[in-house]
């Protein structure tokens, strides 16, 4: 019984560390994106959505977790 808690609980964590891995990537690319804007100063916009994103509200990518 024992070994299948912790064999339960090392998934858990596996996924919690997937998730916030991903909220980190998600993070990183806003302020990828926000610095590259004040570098150009163009009109362009990118958006980020949890599954997808949008370049001047066409839809460019679709995120594949």
């Amino acid at each position: 019984m024992r070994y299948q808690n912790e064999t339960f609980s090392n998934i858990s964590i596996q996924n919690l560390t997937i998730i916030l891995f991903n909220k980190v990537i998600f993070i990183l690319q806003h302020l990828v994106y926000n610095m590259q804007n004040q570098m150009t100063n163009s009109n362009d916009r990118l958006i980020f959505s949890e599954n997808y994103i949008y370049h001047n509200d066409n839809k460019i990518f679709q995120n594949k977790l």
